[in-house]
């Protein structure tokens, strides 16, 4: 039986660009009555995919490509749905700063193969000027789209650049064992304030800002995980919406946390990601 957590999250210090590291209660979500994503933004879906070597980029090409695009029009009931990168594989390190301590880019946006600690969600409010460059002239940005499906052939001839909405769909798969040693951590979006949000630069290896979730106020913060997360699982949550209203909230913070009740690696998370473009006409 898996039971609610006490754990570290490396948030953001206040004014710095240091992780502070807050211990938290992180609650089952398995046994939570959570709304549909609609109305919180993320959902565990099931999801049995056709791929069988998670290491085979022709798989994750023509198969996984292909089922997250088809479970990201169905859910959003976009227009058009693209593929905005290469999916991340990421593994648990040998070794772990259990403090969570540290410059918020220092450890995690070094190696993008490693699960990420800090607290952020993925873009800021200025990514939508990324996605219309990418989409108007792929071959000239980095992170140009690799896929485009449309839910009808009568789309296939439309500009991004007119679409009336867009929206960016994160989903993360465990690939690996059912029990691991750096599960991911949601957070309801309703429990956090535009206060507490704050734009951070991550140019390092990308072209965007994301968002990191400032400590001071995690008490007030709900936080989820989901225990045992098989195969035929998803999870899939929103990191971008320009049609959301003003002041609700468009984004999802998250972050890997060290399991406290399973050693590192022992055994080690195996995760597959990916983020699907949205668009509405």
């Amino acid at each position: 039986m898996h039971f609610n957590l006490e754990a570290k999250l490396a948030y953001l210090k206040p004014g710095t660009v240091y992780k502070d590291p807050v211990t938290v209660t992180i609650l089952n979500a398995r046994q939570q009555q959570l709304p549909p994503w609609q109305r919180i933004n993320f959902e565990l879906l099931s999801h049995e995919t056709m791929v069988t070597d998670w290491n085979d980029s022709k798989q994750l090409l023509n198969l996984f490509y292909e089922e997250i695009a088809e479970i990201s029009l169905k859910q959003s009931g976009a227009d058009i749905v693209t593929i905005g990168e290469l999916p991340f594989i990421r593994k648990s390190p040998k070794e772990f700063d259990e403090d969570c301590t540290g410059l918020y880019h220092e450890i995690d946006y070094d190696d993008h193969d490693i699960p990420i600690t800090l607290i952020h969600s993925d873009f800021a409010p200025n990514y939508v000027e990324l996605i219309e460059k990418r989409h108007s002239n792929p071959d000239k940005y980095i992170g140009n789209y690799f896929g485009k499906f449309c839910r009808d052939k009568k789309f296939e001839h439309l500009k991004f650049t007119d679409a009336k909405r867009i929206m960016v769909l994160n989903f993360w798969k465990n690939i690996g064992p059912e029990v691991m040693d750096f599960p991911l951590a949601i957070c309801d979006p309703y429990s956090v304030t535009q206060q507490e949000v704050r734009s951070i630069p991550i140019h390092k290896f990308s072209y965007f800002d994301t968002l990191g979730l400032q400590s001071g106020c995690h008490k007030h913060h709900r936080w989820y995980y989901w225990p045992g997360m098989n195969i035929n699982e998803i999870l899939m949550f929103k990191t971008f919406d320009t049609g959301v209203q003003e002041h609700e909230p468009y984004w999802v913070f998250h972050g890997a946390f060290r399991d406290p009740t399973v050693k590192l690696n022992q055994p080690a998370r195996i995760s597959i990601e990916a983020r699907v473009n949205c668009f509405f006409f």
